[in-house]
């Protein structure tokens, strides 16, 4: 994980999201995820960058995934 820059793709709609207490701080979301994982015994997840967009893609964990079958 490395630092990067914060800013969001439509500001006024992260300012009301911001004000409804649904984000605490910017640019912390990525590390917040990361550190989710680890705490959850999971892989970090994969991050996909296409031009301005990002997807994330987590790997099931394995105790999920043996309890559902």
């Amino acid at each position: 994980m490395h630092s990067h820059s914060s800013k969001p793709f439509n500001p006024d709609i992260a300012k009301v999201f911001y004000r409804a207490g649904y984000i605490e701080s910017w640019g912390r979301g990525i590390q917040k995820i990361c550190d989710a994982c680890k705490t959850l015994g999971s892989d970090e997840p994969e991050y996909i960058v296409h031009g301005g967009d990002i997807m994330l893609k987590f790997n099931a964990l394995q105790r999920v995934v043996s309890n559902r079958i």
